[in-house]
């Protein structure tokens, strides 16, 4: 990791702690008895305070580190290293707290994971689309002027009809979705567009995900 990274987890290790220590009896006054709404809200606060703390380039430390640590060498994603660490040790826990507890803890963490991994990576979510026409030249200039991505050709031969065509490849922000079916479909209604999820792009306009 960096050394800005270090740094502004550093100081965040100190405001986490403080900020637990001034709220840990906000429960005698916010009172829930209700073991599931504590699991499904506190799960989905705890995501979005994490998945905001990492994408402002830090961490509140501990595991944080070990996760951040395993996506930059070996790309394994945050969400999988928390819940396969948090399951071992909320199962040595459920031995000494009862399962009960350790079941409900497990509901918490996954619903913390899966919200962190959603805040974390949200406004930097691209998608790649192959579009199939005849009008290949015609959309591919209004693609490159009006949105301002660029497109490349793949040769294609119909395994029907044998005719070769040019086919479009092109990756766009997830937010661009929208006014790239209108410009394709304004141009050839009968096109074929394949959109497929992305999980990171990098360069050609993009900005990459530091974690």
């Amino acid at each position: 990791m960096d050394k800005d990274f270090l740094i502004i987890s550093f100081f965040n290790m100190f405001i986490f702690s403080f900020a637990l220590a001034i709220t840990q009896d906000l429960h005698r006054y916010i009172y829930l008895n209700d073991n599931i709404i504590q699991c499904i809200y506190g799960g989905l606060l705890n995501g979005c305070g994490m998945g905001l703390i990492f994408k402002s380039r830090a961490c509140c430390g501990g595991l944080d580190i070990i996760a951040a640590s395993f996506k930059k060498q070996f790309n394994i994603e945050m969400k999988n290293t928390f819940l396969t660490v948090n399951l071992f040790i909320v199962a040595v826990g459920g031995f000494f707290f009862g399962f009960k507890l350790a079941l409900y803890t497990l509901v918490a963490m996954y619903i913390a994971s899966y919200t962190m991994d959603i805040v974390k990576d949200s406004f930097n979510s691209q998608k790649s689309i192959i579009v199939v026409t005849d009008y290949d030249a015609e959309i591919a200039d209004s693609i490159m002027t009006i949105l301002g991505r660029g497109v490349t050709y793949l040769s294609a031969e119909g395994a029907y009809t044998h005719h070769k065509k040019k086919l479009l490849y092109c990756i766009v922000k997830t937010s661009e979705i929208s006014k790239f079916k209108y410009l394709v479909y304004s141009i050839d209604d009968k096109s074929l567009v394949c959109i497929n999820d992305v999980n990171e792009v990098r360069g050609g306009g993009f900005r990459g995900k530091f974690l």
